[in-house]
């Protein structure tokens, strides 16, 4: 059955669980390991209190929320509880955008192609990021940020828990764009999802000198200041800029410079 009579096929039966049935690592999480991270709630609330983020480990063998912490109501007036109970995977995906449920499980899938063809990569110094469109309690939705890490793996690198915070980015990012970005040393690869082919693909990737322009800004230098510190035209300069906004789906290069630090391109 390909990705997209998947969708429909749980879009109607209204429970997206059994998708990740065969992603499912051969053994759970062994001795107190999720436990462990349990007793970092205060430190996790700290972290979702300063930040504004919402936290949420995921333990991939029983496909369950088993912590969410929400200081600021990032989730959109939903309760930790509504995610961590029995049905709390179907209960977030009930909550993306309809038009947005086949990148969030396309991106699922890539996020695993990724790991299985980069066996010598540390999973945990890997950073992978979707946006897409999150609803709230009161029906309305929101351009939302998923960071995502694994914590724990099995022996064969499989992962076991993996630690997610959620942001809102409706003030970064244009509307209804499915983004994601894979992070990690030395590797930055940015994929969008077309909302009409239903199709995951890599965006032309941020060359040198982009980068080079990407990390002047983050600086806060102006492109007068880029141009004269690259030897380059300002209109040059602006020319990338334009470039740096159309890839990253971002509403000003402002936002792309925040968006490029949240993903871990920069």
């Amino acid at each position: 059955m390909n990705i997209r009579h998947l969708s429909a096929k749980f879009q109607k039966e209204k429970d997206l669980s059994a998708y990740w049935s065969h992603l499912k690592p051969d053994k759970n999480l062994t001795g107190g390991e999720e436990e462990k991270w349990k007793q970092q709630a205060a430190f996790l609330d700290g972290i979702s209190s300063q930040n504004r983020v919402a936290i949420m480990l995921w333990n991939a063998f029983s496909n369950r929320f088993v912590f969410v912490s929400d200081k600021w109501g990032v989730l959109g007036g939903h309760t930790p509880e509504q995610y961590t109970g029995e049905n709390g995977m179907s209960f977030w995906l009930s909550n993306i955008h309809p038009h947005h449920l086949d990148a969030s499980l396309v991106t699922n899938e890539k996020g695993v192609q990724f790991f299985n063809s980069h066996p010598n990569i540390p999973v945990n110094n890997v950073l992978i990021s979707v946006s897409q469109c999150l609803k709230k309690k009161n029906g309305q939705c929101f351009e939302m940020l998923q960071q995502s890490t694994i914590v724990e793996t099995d022996k064969k690198k499989q992962p076991l828990l993996v630690l997610s915070y959620i942001n809102d980015i409706s003030h970064l990012k244009k509307p209804h764009c499915c983004d994601m970005v894979i992070a990690c040393p030395g590797v930055a690869e940015i994929y969008s999802f077309d909302l009409e082919s239903k199709v995951l693909g890599p965006k032309k990737g941020i060359s040198d000198k982009e980068m080079d322009i990407l990390n002047l800004l983050s600086q806060g230098l102006d492109s007068r200041k880029i141009a004269n510190t690259l030897n380059l035209s300002p209109n040059t300069v602006d020319t990338h800029r334009r470039n740096l906004i159309k890839k990253t789906n971002c509403i000003d290069t402002t936002a792309v410079v925040t968006y490029a630090r949240l993903t871990g391109i920069i």
